[in-house]
């Protein structure tokens, strides 16, 4: 794995720490507790970034064998994501995309934890794997910016995560 691939997980591994240490200090009611406007629990919000990721690695994996027809990253790939960036940067809700399901709670903060655990493993074990080979190559497929390589994607993953965060840390207070 090339070093900004290895920082870029480093960063993501960073914020999920952070829900980590967040979610494991607290009440179950406080954190399976709805939003008073009718959002997702603090819960919630966590098992929906586990299920994007989840989602994404499970799309990873059934591509393997395809690897070698995923166009090269261009410019229109930079573009697609930076309008990605920035609509998850702005304070506007989006529904998530029908792919991925409704987190519907209650959950147990420390089972959902070690699921998503489990998951990184299995992102970092790809990432080992395929990372030199898919360099370049727009491997992963963003339901609604398209196609993007492997930093984009990991890119997306941390702001979506980071997002999120600040709407966990709402429901909270």
């Amino acid at each position: 794995m090339d070093k900004k691939l290895a920082d870029l997980l480093a960063q993501l591994n960073a914020v999920t720490q952070e829900y980590e240490a967040i979610v494991l200090h607290l009440d179950s009611a406080v954190l399976n507790k709805k939003t008073p406007k009718g959002g997702w629990s603090a819960l919630e919000i966590v098992e929906h970034i586990k299920n994007a990721e989840f989602i994404t690695l499970n799309y990873l994996d059934r591509k393997t064998s395809d690897f070698e027809l995923a166009p090269a990253t261009n410019l229109m790939t930079y573009y697609r994501y930076s309008l990605l960036w920035l609509a998850l940067t702005l304070p506007i809700k989006f529904k998530a995309p029908k792919s991925l399901d409704e987190p519907n709670g209650p959950y147990s903060a420390s089972k959902v934890i070690a699921e998503w655990k489990e998951q990184r493993e299995r992102l970092t074990k790809f990432l080992e794997t395929y990372s030199t080979q898919l360099k370049g190559k727009d491997v992963f497929r963003h339901p609604r910016a398209g196609r993007m390589n492997l930093n984009l994607m990991l890119q997306f993953m941390i702001v979506h995560a980071q997002r999120h965060l600040k709407q966990l840390k709402a429901t909270i207070v």
